[in-house]
């Protein structure tokens, strides 16, 4: 469960203000072969990811949904505020 990665859709100047939360397509398959190997059948790597993991288990999913459209709707539109 990687959560956000950069790709070539965030890789861009609109998502600037989301890079710290995105998580590079390699160390996302990195950790997902690793986690493969040792057969773990869940792996979130990265302490931001485990927190959203876990907060999207006590947060109405309503709200989180809402968040993440307007987050990415305005990296989208190329919005700064």
């Amino acid at each position: 469960l990687p959560g956000g990665m950069v790709t070539e859709m965030t890789d861009n100047e609109k998502f600037s203000p989301l890079k710290r939360w995105l998580m590079p397509v390699s160390e996302a398959a990195r950790q997902g072969l690793t986690a493969l190997r040792k057969r773990k059948t869940t792996h979130i790597p990265g302490a931001t990811n485990r927190l959203g993991a876990y907060l999207s288990g006590i947060i109405p999913k309503k709200i989180i949904v809402r968040g993440m459209a307007r987050t990415y709707g305005k990296a989208l539109k190329g919005n700064k505020h």
